[in-house]
């Protein structure tokens, strides 16, 4: 039977197998997302290096095991396919053992070994055998562990106090650990050094009330700039907020209102998660046409 494929532009290709997670649910260090959004390789600022892969990304701490998962959309389901590794000294394929085929949940384990700059690793999906014909790559990151500290403060705002918790709080980064872990970052909180300042003087009480469109953050800077620890990043839970579940700009970006996350207690610790990545400097992801190049 012919398959007739109409080829759009350069950027496209046609795999009969995805990427995606071993599992589904909350997140799981060992189990991270996989981005299989497409991305426009060859030759890629800082510390990327230059790749062939044409496929998904994935990223790992230095150490770490992680499973994948491979999804069958256009290859029968006896069909033999193996997973090797194209530098097996950066990133080793630890199950299936080498010359065994993918097992029937499609899952395969891989463990990065080392971060290496400018030194991208594919793993390789193959039919047929080890050394068959590839009809799949991913290309795995590696991140060797690093400690950011927090100071939270836990905020009283016209007498009204978030309902959150300085124990409360350890489950909390917890479970923002498990969804960082993977990007090779570790946030290390002490509940004995949280911090408890009452704030008056705001427009309503155990609220931080903002008009972002409107560039009116004042009770958002006035909350990050109390008692600041310079040494940590600063995390200020309060009750509610009327426009976010959290608030962050930019670290790099000189602004007169300081540096700091303003946490409602809506949040999830998905969306404080969300923020940590905002204050690190990570925009939002961008989705465009196959025919726009897009650098990762």
């Amino acid at each position: 039977m012919a398959v007739r494929v109409r080829v759009r532009n350069n950027q496209q290709i046609i795999v009969p197998i995805r990427f995606t997670r071993a599992v589904t649910g909350a997140p799981s260090p060992t189990a991270p997302d996989v981005d299989d959004r497409g991305f426009n390789m060859g030759t890629r600022p800082a510390t990327w290096g230059s790749s062939t892969a044409r496929g998904a990304m994935c990223s790992l701490a230095a150490g770490d095991t992680i499973r994948v998962k491979v999804l069958r959309e256009d290859i029968d389901s006896g069909t033999p396919l193996f997973v090797t590794s194209s530098k097996p000294s950066i990133v080793a394929v630890r199950a299936p053992a080498h010359g065994s085929p993918l097992p029937g949940d499609g899952i395969f384990e891989i463990e990065g070994l080392v971060d290496r700059a400018n030194d991208p690793v594919i793993v390789e999906v193959r039919i047929g055998g080890p050394d068959g014909p590839v009809i799949g790559e991913l290309e795995p990151h590696i991140f060797q562990l690093r400690t950011l500290r927090v100071r939270a403060h836990l905020v009283s705002i016209n007498g009204v106090s978030t309902t959150r918790t300085a124990a409360g709080l350890v489950d909390t980064f917890r479970q923002i650990n498990e969804i960082w872990r993977p990007a090779g970052i570790v946030y290390e909180y002490d509940p004995a050094l949280t911090r408890t300042p009452a704030l008056n003087g705001f427009a309503v009480a155990g609220q931080m009330t903002t008009n972002i469109s409107g560039g009116n953050w004042n009770e958002f800077s006035t909350i990050i700039n109390t008692n600041h620890d310079t040494f940590r990043i600063n995390m200020y839970f309060v009750r509610d907020a009327n426009e976010v579940h959290g608030l962050t700009f930019g670290n790099t970006t000189a602004r007169p209102n300081g540096y700091g996350i303003v946490i409602a207690d809506s949040g999830t610790p998905n969306s404080n998660a969300h923020e940590l990545c905002h204050y690190l400097d990570n925009p939002h992801p961008s989705w465009e046409d196959a025919a726009q190049a897009r650098t990762p």
